[in-house]
């Protein structure tokens, strides 16, 4: 069974009083069903338990229903709000769905620290896939190495690194997404996907180390 999440409510009340109405404790019971706010004698909320699987997507949701219009990105001029961020990750599960990326297919991502990026550690667990990010300071042969020994179906580059990509991904013979107007009309035409995270202990994401002393591993 999944890890067990403690979720708490909100908001104190004098022995005798029924649970607030339009509260924390409410809205937190809509938000994490079918959890339910016990409260002791004392009034304090007593913290009760859920089975969910934990991924780190579940916070993105939950700040896009909480929070919807606050800004969540600054990327230069872009700025997008948790609303945006989550249905913009979700649009890139779609556009990595429709594009053949099928659940435990590995992603992986030439990227700055950018909203590319961001959406990258969202979209692709939310395809069910597992995000391969790649370290920009890497030679091309370094990067080839990677994207083979990984298994890669699929690289996404910020404009940045465009032609080391380009190299890259043709070497490999993977499909290149470039960020900018490629990557937007991807995300435009795309069908929102978010697939529930099936086990919490499966595979997120594979990490490779620069490789001083060898290989990347």
């Amino acid at each position: 069974s999944g890890a067990r999440t403690s979720v708490a409510g909100t908001g104190r009340r004098r022995p005798g009083e029924g649970p607030p109405s339009g509260g924390g404790c409410a809205r937190l019971c809509e938000q994490f069903p079918p959890v339910t706010v016990r409260f002791a004698p004392s009034g304090d909320p007593v913290a009760t338990f859920s089975s969910a699987q934990l991924t780190p997507t579940a916070f993105l949701a939950r700040s896009a229903r909480v929070f919807p219009e606050r800004t969540a990105v600054i990327d230069g001029e872009r700025r997008s709000t948790y609303r945006e961020f989550a249905d913009r990750s979700r649009r890139l599960a779609g556009a990595l769905a429709a594009r053949g990326v099928a659940p435990g297919d590995r992603v992986a991502a030439l990227c700055t620290n950018s909203s590319t990026m961001l959406e990258m550690h969202h979209g692709v667990p939310w395809a069910g896939a597992v995000l391969v990010p790649l370290n920009t300071r890497l030679s091309a042969g370094e990067l080839e190495y990677i994207l083979r020994h990984s298994g890669a179906a699929l690289l996404v580059a910020d404009a940045p690194f465009a032609a080391t990509a380009a190299e890259v991904a043709a070497a490999v013979g993977i499909p290149l997404v470039m960020a900018g107007e490629e990557y937007e009309q991807l995300l435009a035409s795309a069908e929102p996907l978010a697939l529930p995270c099936a086990d919490e202990e499966g595979l997120l994401a594979l990490n490779y180390t620069s490789g001083t002393t060898g290989r990347p591993k």
